[in-house]
């Protein structure tokens, strides 16, 4: 097992086969499927948009964004858990699309997630519109 492990595997099944070892391994593998799944795609984008929370409103820049939220370029740090306003033009279109958001993740360089909590059903159709109308293969996994 050592060298499966050496070589890069992430499960192996033990010999003697058993159900209960083979349960085991298989619940291990599920575990590190889902925990690399994304459920959503996520676009690389370059698109300004703007954020507003406390009494500051801030330009930044999209990096990638999906039905769950964005990836953004900021130049304030912002704080995991922080709740704010956010809003941005759909590339080819005069449409906006604006909601609430929770920063998710920072990295101190001036990168930060932002998960969609709120978007009014309007938004959210149009935001999925655009989405769904992208290429697949210009899609990332989120």
């Amino acid at each position: 097992m050592t060298a499966a492990f050496q070589a890069g595997a992430n499960f192996v099944l033990p010999k003697p086969l058993t159900s209960e070892r083979a349960m085991r391994s298989f619940r291990a593998a599920h575990g590190l499927m889902v925990g690399e799944r994304r459920r959503y795609y996520r676009h690389p984008v370059s698109l300004p948009a703007v954020l507003a929370y406390g009494n500051k409103i801030e330009s930044v820049m999209l990096t990638n964004v999906s039905e769950g939220g964005m990836a953004i370029e900021v130049g304030t740090p912002l704080v995991t858990g922080q709740m704010l306003k956010w809003k941005f033009a759909l590339p080819g279109s005069m449409l906006c699309v604006e909601g609430k958001g929770e920063v998710s993740w920072t990295d101190g360089h001036g990168n930060a997630g932002v998960r969609f909590v709120h978007i009014p059903q309007g938004y959210k159709l149009l935001l999925e519109e655009w989405l769904s109308e992208l290429p697949q293969n210009e899609r990332l996994l989120v």
